[in-house]
């Protein structure tokens, strides 16, 4: 496969860094920050949703 230029498209394989065995201790930390942010865009898309239908 070539990109656009014609150049071979280099091909890495990526494992998850959160998967590994030393990385256990931030499951917890990363489920917490995730359900913070899903709050935080909640929130954001209802505020949006209201200023809309103020119109």
């Amino acid at each position: 496969m070539k990109d656009s230029t014609g150049m071979p498209v280099a091909q890495i394989a990526l494992r998850p860094w959160c998967g590994e065995k030393d990385m256990a201790h931030i499951g917890p930390q990363m489920k917490a920050e995730e359900h913070a942010i899903t709050k935080r865009a909640v929130a954001a898309h209802e505020w949006r949703q209201a200023a809309r239908n103020e119109r």
